[in-house]
């Protein structure tokens, strides 16, 4: 016998095992592994009522940030939030979702848009986050779960729609996301992957129907007249009814810093040198001629022949930084930030420096020197404790070693 069937929907029954039942008692206090065995029973695979699912998630979080124990009570707080969820079960059993997306099945697929096929819900994580972030975070999530839903239809797509109310989102899709840290750019660079620049629009907030799920002032409308389930509103209407898009706007949120090195020391031809005391007293009277044009008696020390320690000792000191200025410009940048003793600053360089492995650090002059055992030496040196890096293939290092 063939039976007609009035009606081909999606519906939600809320029929807890008889240990559940207790559990949601208005009577009863549960615990935190009462509270997750409630919210994990319940089954929506399509995410039709994510909205109010997520605050099953978002109590089992607040459990967590309490500190409340596996069986503890929920605190006070906790149950007035408990109760005003559980108490909505009831109206789940009202909900009635059509599986076919269309009431009559046009002619055409052409020009036709879907509304509400499924949706994703995520809880922010306990690790603060700004706001941004977590709303890049959310258009992942719509890009993947747009990957999904396309790969179980065969029907064409000519045009895809993404809406977010987050401005800064936006900027950054529309930007060169090499231009932010690391978190910004790997999720915009996956999002460009999945979209185009142009697949986004920007929606007010009191237009967005997602905000639901987190607004819920009395509770969410579990109806199936809910703007949830309809969709906002100016989908109905062709495109010159839907919200006005805002100029295209720049952010300098999240941009990551460019690090430039920028050497004040005019280049030397090094090749004119075959010996490292010719070299070194060559810069030293380079330096005494820049000291004498500093105090505006140029010429005036330039004719002494004799070469005190003290310039000696600079002119080495210089050509090791323009050696290291050469070699290793990001490895100064970065350490340039902790400048100081060895035993004050443990900032270290990336492993993949050549000098990583020297545990290296600036001392006051602005020079890279290593760290070792020796350091733990009470009566040397500080030179001959921490020596200077020098690169090994560079003119200054030959001339030295010859």
């Amino acid at each position: 016998m063939w039976v007609a069937l009035k009606e081909d929907c999606f519906t939600y029954t809320v029929n807890l095992r008889e240990d559940l039942r207790t559990i949601v008692d208005v009577t009863h206090v549960p615990t935190k592994r009462e509270v997750l065995k409630v919210v994990m029973s319940l089954f929506d695979p399509l995410g039709l009522i994510s909205h109010f699912l997520v605050h099953g998630k978002i109590l089992i979080q607040g459990t967590w940030a309490s500190g409340t124990g596996w069986d503890e009570p929920i605190n006070e707080d906790l149950y007035q939030r408990w109760r005003q969820w559980v108490d909505l079960f009831p109206m789940l059993d009202n909900i009635k979702i059509p599986r076919c997306y269309f009431s009559t099945f046009p002619d055409t697929l052409e020009g036709l848009q879907l509304v509400l096929v499924g949706a994703k819900s995520k809880v922010a994580p306990l690790k603060t986050l700004s706001i941004p972030r977590l709303e890049l975070n959310a258009a992942v999530l719509g890009v993947r779960f747009l990957a999904s839903v396309l790969g179980y239809h065969t029907f064409p797509v000519s045009q895809r729609f993404f809406w977010s109310d987050s401005t800064t989102v936006l900027a950054w899709i529309r930007s060169d996301h090499r231009r932010f840290h690391k978190f910004v750019s790997v999720r915009i660079g996956e999002i460009l992957t999945l979209s185009d620049p142009q697949d986004w629009r920007w929606v007010p907030s009191k237009k967005n129907v997602s905000d639901v799920t987190t607004k819920w002032k009395n509770g969410p409308n579990l109806g199936s007249n809910s703007a949830w389930l309809q969709g906002p509103e100016f989908l109905r209407y062709g495109e010159e009814s839907w919200p006005e898009q805002p100029p295209a706007v720049t952010t300098h949120e999240e941009v990551r810093r460019v690090q430039v090195h920028w050497n004040p020391t005019p280049p030397m031809d090094y090749s004119w040198f075959n010996r490292w005391t010719k070299l070194q007293r060559t810069m030293a009277y380079v330096i005494r001629f820049i000291d004498s044009s500093r105090r505006k008696n140029i010429g005036q020390h330039l004719h002494l022949k004799v070469l005190s320690q003290g310039e000696l000792a600079r002119a080495e000191m210089l050509l090791w930084k323009m050696a290291q200025a050469n070699a290793f410009p990001e490895e100064i940048t970065i350490l340039e930030e902790t400048r100081g003793t060895p035993e004050i600053h443990h900032t270290t360089v990336s492993k993949s420096s050549s000098i990583y492995k020297t545990w290296p650090f600036m001392d006051e002059q602005g020079i890279l020197r290593m760290r070792g055992r020796i350091g733990a030496a009470t009566y040397v040196p500080f030179k001959a404790k921490y020596p200077a890096i020098l690169p090994k293939c560079h003119p200054v290092t030959y001339l030295i070693t010859d």
